[in-house]
């Protein structure tokens, strides 16, 4: 019985944090969630349950804490008609006061007004001597407010935030048209001014080139700070930070600085040289600051200032953390500013406020770096626009950071410690995974405003047209593993979606940027739902489009309307990487597969799935040879075209061609699983842009889906 009641304790506190007392994965297998990991998860969350004492402690906190709130921390609400409604809890003995509010707005202005207690729209009381009410507010802009109650000498506050039902709507941008773009991977670019890397010039050449054969946009892996301190940590998925650009991007040579210089040149470069690409950028980064310390004229001055100004006590935490991590690596310290000494694991101690006095100019030189790639990134969104991208870039926002990052060293409170986001197992990932990155404290969130979050989303979508949300699924909840564990001790764990949701269509708006849910793998019910209710796109992808129990490909009709469609992503294979079955190859070669026979079973289902693949296109009047036969043929420019033409077919709003399809390559961006072995996150396409457009296939394959994108019935 003790042991019982413990462990109905432990539950109890559970199911207040939002942590799930067990999941259903894909193929409908429920997974009760482990006695120890809800003892992790709630011990990371500040409320441990290990013994009966301690959970009956951290349960009474956790109750008397909501029994508290007037108010919740943060408020996000839609601008309705008949006004604003605030969720209000008060103690039951307060009918008959007047509660008086005010509501400070973002602009500096406030309102106030007034209420009998009486007269509050009421909601279902949770009991417990609270009533549940709502207060009707007026008319408000939307935007990011402060709300103020006060009661009998009591007062009480909350952040406000008041969204609009819907994000920007792409409609407002390309009616009711089907449009297409490409995709590709920024730092493998190769082409003019190419020293190895990927930089702004290169996407801009490639919008020249999407733009004038009438594409819409041009997407790109997030653009979020790596660390220039540690050249192995490539993955733009794992950044440092998500609120700030990774000046790797930058051109240094179109700055007035390095004018005339001549830049170093690696065109032939099939992998990109980390380490040798961070040294050069190092130098010209070093070079170009000095100068500009020196010789910059006071227009430029002026808006270097201004820039730092507005980055305010974030852009300088992130620039202190990067000149200390390089400098604490340079003397031989672990990357991980985790195992640092007490004192320089956090930016209020005396010992970094000691660094920052004496390497002002290192700091100043990432601040610049930062000035540098924001402005060059906005001015190449312009470009992007100027030559007929309606929709110009297409953004990719990661799901979250690396544990040892800037954002979680600026402001650890931020993140829940000794956890990483993952997935619950699945058929592209049959053991479940686990990314290393640090989920968000919900409690920490609401409590700030939602202020990391709000920053993060702005960050992704000031340059964009649209922004592509990776694993949207987590805004509902998240797959959250112990470190150091497997993805069978995992568990999902209740996010504020709603919130989330409101507060991306607020930015969606004022950034006038349409916003894509990559809504893949284990989805939540009603999310989808919830996706198209405020305007959000889907994602299609060919390998996932399936049907009935022998899994053919879905037809191009019966798409999704409001998605964007794709043959592959950077996680799977290309299209001739499909065909050839590299990606098989790839993990038999690293001993990935569990027993020798895996591989060839892979193999068979391969061959397969080339075949239903070749059927769909028979069906869809694109292939007139036999399915059975025709799987053995090579890989080829027509098959390349057809498919392209069969997703051009479907209904979905935006069809999206991956960079390394129309190259012609066989190798994809990243081997998910793999740490070593694979080079993920450092390939180059084969070809430079200039001569992937200049191919006459290529020419004739954009310009089948231009056609096919207006009139899918078109026999070109």
């Amino acid at each position: 019985m003790p042991a019982a009641y413990h462990d109905a304790l432990r539950r109890a506190v559970a199911a207040r944090l939002g942590i799930a007392d067990g999941y259903y994965d894909i193929a409908g297998t429920r997974h009760p969630t482990k006695p120890e990991t809800l003892d992790h998860l709630t011990a990371a969350w500040g409320a441990p349950v290990g013994t009966e004492g301690e959970a009956a402690d951290s349960l009474g906190r956790l109750i008397d804490r909501d029994r508290a709130r007037w108010l919740p921390p943060t408020a996000v609400v839609t601008a309705e008609p008949a006004g604003i409604a605030v969720p209000v809890r008060l103690p039951t003995d307060r009918l008959g006061s007047w509660l008086a509010w005010t509501v400070e707005l973002e602009d500096g202005g406030s309102l106030t007004g007034g209420v009998a207690v009486d007269a509050l729209v009421r909601l279902p009381s949770s009991g417990g001597g609270r009533l549940d009410t709502s207060l009707t507010l007026p008319d408000l802009p939307l935007g990011y407010h402060r709300v103020r109650l006060e009661m009998a000498g009591r007062t009480a506050s909350a952040h406000l935030i008041v969204a609009p039902l819907r994000a920007f709507p792409v409609d407002e941008v390309i009616g009711e048209q089907r449009v297409w773009g490409v995709l590709t991977q920024l730092y493998g670019l190769r082409g003019i001014a190419d020293d190895g890397h990927g930089r702004l010039t290169h996407l801009d050449a490639l919008s020249d080139r999407v733009g004038a054969l009438g594409g819409a946009f041009v997407g790109v892996n997030p653009l979020h700070a790596r660390f220039p301190a540690d050249a192995g940590l490539v993955s733009p998925y794992n950044p440092s930070s998500r609120r700030f650009y990774d000046p790797l991007y930058a051109d240094l040579y179109r700055l007035p600085e390095l004018a005339g210089e001549i830049r170093p040149t690696a065109t032939d470069a099939a992998i990109v040289d980390y380490p040798a690409v961070y040294a050069r950028f190092a130098a010209d980064l070093a070079r170009a600051f000095t100068r500009f310390t020196a010789t910059a004229d006071a227009e430029r001055r002026a808006d270097f200032a201004a820039f730092v100004e507005a980055g305010g006590e974030p852009l300088h935490r992130f620039a202190l953390f990067h000149a200390l991590h390089a400098d604490r690596i340079a003397d031989g310290a672990p990357p991980d500013w985790r195992d640092w000494p007490a004192e320089l694991r956090t930016p209020d101690g005396p010992r970094v406020a000691a660094f920052a006095e004496t390497h002002g100019t290192a700091i100043d030189r990432h601040r610049f770096a930062q000035w540098v790639v924001d402005r060059q990134l906005m001015q190449s969104a312009a470009h992007a626009r100027g030559t007929g991208l309606a929709l110009g870039l297409y953004a990719d926002l990661a799901v979250g950071v690396a544990p040892w990052c800037a954002d979680a060293w600026a402001d650890p409170a931020l993140f829940v410690p000794t956890l990483s986001i993952g997935a619950p197992p699945d058929p592209f990932s049959p053991t479940g995974q686990v990314w290393g990155l640090s989920p968000y404290h919900p409690e920490t969130l609401a409590q700030t405003g939602y202020a990391a979050f709000v920053a993060t989303i702005r960050a992704a979508m000031r340059p964009a047209g649209v922004v592509r949300i990776d694993h949207v699924l987590g805004l509902v909840r998240q797959f959250w593993v112990p470190d150091g564990a497997t993805a069978e001790y995992g568990t999902y764990v209740a996010q504020p979606f709603e919130a989330m949701l409101r507060i991306i269509a607020l930015e969606s708006v004022r950034n006038r940027c349409c916003v894509v849910g990559e809504d893949l793998g284990t989805v939540p019910d009603g999310l989808r739902d919830a996706m198209a209710a405020v305007g959000m796109l889907g994602c299609c992808v060919l390998p996932f489009e399936r049907v009935g129990g022998d899994a053919l490909f879905t037809r191009a009709s019966a798409y999704r309307k409001a998605a964007v469609v794709s043959a592959s992503t950077h996680d799977l294979p290309t299209l001739r990487g499909f065909w050839e079955g590299r990606d098989i190859d790839w993990r038999e070669g690293l001993g990935l597969f569990p027993d020798s026979g895996q591989a060839d079973a892979e193999r068979a289902t391969r061959r397969a799935d080339k075949v239903k693949l070749l059927a769909a296109l028979k069906d869809a009047g694109l292939w007139e040879g036999d399915p059975e036969a025709d799987a053995t043929l090579p890989f080829g420019p027509g098959l390349l075209v057809q498919i392209h033409r069969f997703l051009a077919r479907t209904p979905s709003r935006l069809l999206a061609i991956q960079f390394e399809d129309l190259a012609g390559d066989a190798e994809q961006a990243n081997l998910p699983g793999t740490l070593h072995g694979h080079p993920s996150w450092r390939r180059r396409p084969t070809r430079p842009i200039d001569t992937v457009f200049d191919d006459p296939a290529v020419h004739f394959l954009l310009k089948a889906i231009a056609v096919d994108r207006i009139d899918p019935t078109s026999t070109v």
